[in-house]
C-alpha cells in the first residue's frame, strides 16, 4: 500500500479525491489525530492502522507527543488498543 503525505495528513490514492486519510494538527509539540476515512472498498484491510502508524513514526520522527483524547475517535481507539507500544509518544 503506497502511504502518502501532505503537509497536516498521511493519505492513499490522489490528494484530490483520496481512497483513505488521517488528518491531524499539531500545536506545541502535541499532535492531536483530527479525523480518519477510509473508503468503503478498503474498510476491514486495516488501512486506518496503517495511517495511524504513519502518524507515530511522524510524531516520534518530530519529537511531538500524541494527544491521548485525540478529536478522532479511531485515533483514540488506536492510541488505546497500542498504549504499551506508545510510552515514548505519549
Amino acid at each position: 500500500m503506497d502511504v502518502k503525505q501532505n503537509e497536516h495528513q498521511f493519505y492513499v490514492g490522489e490528494l484530490e479525491k483520496p481512497d483513505a486519510f488521517m488528518k491531524f494538527n499539531v500545536e506545541e509539540d502535541v499532535l492531536d489525530i483530527k479525523s480518519t476515512w477510509v473508503s468503503e472498498d478498503l474498510r476491514g484491510e486495516g488501512v486506518g492502522e496503517t495511517l495511524f502508524k504513519e502518524v507515530v513514526e511522524y510524531a516520534r520522527d518530530n519529537n511531538l507527543k500524541l494527544k491521548t483524547d485525540a478529536t478522532c475517535s479511531f485515533g483514540v481507539t488506536m492510541i488505546k488498543r497500542h498504549k504499551n507500544k506508545l510510552e515514548d509518544v505519549l
